[in-house]
């Protein structure tokens, strides 16, 4: 369907202006969401290839993982990735994010480079796309 002007939904009849669930305004070109829920993965696996409807993904098998990125140009600009090494006990193993390699070298990259590695105790990164690489913010 297709709505011009602005959108409010809510829980109950009427519109209390902390009331709302989700709100579009055509004045500010905002939407606003009461809460939000992203979808969630766990990877187990030694390497994994993530799709472009992964959102959150908790790294927790206990040796070295390698993620294959969703090419960032099926991704789309403004896709974005939340990864978080969840394994308690990582000593001497990490967790790779490895870009999919597409026809173009310059592209599908993060942050400029083929790879990123994750070490430490339990560290995260947030990815978005600019519909050519993936860059960490």
């Amino acid at each position: 369907h297709i709505r011009t002007g602005s959108l409010v939904i809510t829980g109950a009849a009427g519109f209390a202006e902390d009331g709302y669930i989700l709100s579009a305004s055509i004045s500010d070109k905002r939407v606003s969401v009461r809460a939000f829920s992203g979808k969630y993965r766990k990877v187990t696996n030694t390497t994994f290839t993530l799709s472009i409807d992964n959102y959150i993904v908790g790294c927790s098998g206990s040796g070295n993982q390698t993620l294959f990125l969703p090419t960032a140009s099926v991704a789309g600009a403004g896709a974005m990735l939340i990864i978080k090494d969840e394994y308690r006990h990582r000593s001497s193993t990490s967790v790779r994010l490895q870009a999919q390699q597409d026809a173009a070298p310059t592209s599908n990259l993060i942050d400029g480079q083929t790879n990123f590695l994750l070490t430490g105790a339990m560290p995260a990164v947030n990815l978005y796309s600019d519909g050519s690489n993936w860059l960490i913010f």
